[in-house]
């Protein structure tokens, strides 16, 4: 039974490192997308991730996360 719970949790983490690694590629593939560090005013820490400039706003998505939506939208007029 311990041997089975290993092997699944192994496979567990092998499937979330591929489709981490999967939605980076699939990020950084684009037109005008670049990695970027990123420091909110309510933060005093700086993030990495993705940044990806289209139109009127630069959309950010955080580099250790599995969100396929931006954490932050930053628009050119502000």
């Amino acid at each position: 039974m311990t041997t089975a719970l290993l092997v699944l949790l192994g496979l567990l983490v092998v499937v979330l490192a591929v489709a981490f690694l999967i939605r980076r590629r699939f990020l950084l593939s684009g037109l005008g997308a670049v990695t970027m560090w990123l420091r909110t005013p309510d933060s005093s820490r700086w993030s990495v991730g993705v940044a990806w400039y289209g139109g009127d706003a630069l959309l950010w998505y955080r580099a250790l996360s599995l969100s396929v939506r931006p954490r932050h939208r930053l628009c050119r007029s502000q």
